[in-house]
């Protein structure tokens, strides 16, 4: 007896029914891990465009990127489901086989960082499938899969600045490069700035701050929205709450 093959993205497979369930269920978790990659993958790139837009004062291309990237998930998702409807066929609502493709999933994902996320991807696929009220724990990610963060997933966002004057501590935060911030010839007189705004953090600490703030803290990351670039931190001083 003769099967004739069909292409799958880039596998090649059997027609469905000469997959047994745990092979279809293991080639539909490959393809959905792949898929949340492809995500991950071209969002980053969007994303890593802001900045030359901003600096560039590109403000059309930059709204065109915020369009694509808002329209990127639903695309990904339209596709997969697509490709997993053509691969399953007639077991496309076998419960049983989306139990097993969750859980090959899950340990294709177990050392992302992005853990979280790819669990609410899967999700996003069952529920294109599957019109379910109410949740299924047996086909979705209810509670995560993980007791903890999966080993290698941790990663600190935050930048530390301390030992110097609090208007020198958001000038380095500002200035730091390798933070995303932007070099100081990107300013417009950033040091006047920088103690214009220490002066108004300072205030509203207790009586008699002292000269030298304990620490500030800020995301490794600047955000982009429409013509703007925001950064994100806080302000530690010894013996008051952190001031954000």
């Amino acid at each position: 007896m003769r099967t004739t093959a069909r292409a799958t993205g880039d596998l090649a497979v059997s027609e469905s029914g000469a997959l047994t369930d745990s092979r279809l269920a293991a080639l539909c978790a490959e393809i959905a891990e792949q898929a949340f990659l492809d995500y991950q993958a071209r969002f980053n790139l969007i994303t890593r465009q802001a900045r030359d837009r901003f600096l560039a004062r590109d403000w059309k291309s930059s709204h065109d990127d915020a369009r694509a990237r808002l329209y990127l998930y639903g695309d990904v998702l339209d596709e997969l489901t697509r490709r997993i409807k053509e691969l399953m066929e007639r077991r496309l609502n076998e419960r049983s086989i989306w139990a097993a493709t969750k859980a090959v999933y899950s340990s294709l994902i177990a050392r992302s960082p992005a853990w979280e996320i790819a669990e609410t991807f899967f999700n996003s696929l069952t529920r294109r499938v599957f019109a379910t009220d109410g949740v299924d724990q047996t086909i979705e990610f209810v509670d995560t899969d993980f007791d903890a963060p999966p080993t290698g997933a941790a990663i600190d966002v935050r930048r530390h600045y301390g030992n110097a004057k609090l208007a020198d501590l958001l000038f380095a935060a500002l200035t730091d490069t390798s933070a995303g911030a932007f070099p100081e010839n990107c300013w417009d007189d950033l040091r006047s700035s920088a103690g214009l705004a220490a002066a108004r953090i300072e205030a509203v600490f207790s009586a008699n701050p002292p000269a030298m703030p304990a620490e500030v803290e800020v995301v490794a990351n600047v955000f982009y929205r429409a013509q703007g670039a925001y950064f994100i931190g806080r302000v530690f001083q010894e013996g008051e709450k952190p001031l954000p």
